[in-house]
């Protein structure tokens, strides 16, 4: 993934320290309903794949203050990068938030738009791994 961003922490993450790994990116946005119910389950998720599946938040669509806001209060254990020009929403082609974007170390990927529970997204990372 040829990409540079910044961390709502201010650091810079580079999209290629991805390449060869299992991810996942969450494309999300502070004032989004079914994200703001999804991000428990995608923060416990990710600590519990820590290690064996890369997790990236990407946050679009709204103002800094409040994606940093919402990062703060909900999520935590992965980083997040703040998409504030929409580059990287418009290079995945996203419509619509949110979306996982589930990348295989061969860097083929599938997606899942819309909301997701703690068993379709741990069914989709299982089939990641085996790959």
């Amino acid at each position: 993934m040829k990409f540079t961003m910044t961390t709502l922490d201010g650091v810079e993450f580079d999209g290629r320290s991805l390449a060869g790994k299992a991810a996942v990116l969450w494309f999300w946005a502070p004032w989004c309903g079914e994200c703001r119910r999804d991000a428990a389950i995608v923060a416990e998720t990710a600590k519990a794949y820590d290690g064996k599946v890369a997790f990236l938040g990407v946050t679009g669509w709204g103002k800094l203050d409040a994606m940093k806001k919402f990062a703060d209060y909900k999520l935590s254990g992965f980083p997040h990068v703040a998409d504030v020009d929409d580059k990287l929403f418009t290079t995945a082609r996203i419509k619509g938030t949110p979306t996982l974007m589930f990348y295989r170390p061969d860097g083929t990927s599938t997606e899942h738009i819309g909301s997701i529970s703690a068993e379709q997204l741990a069914d989709k990372l299982n089939a990641l791994s085996q790959s």
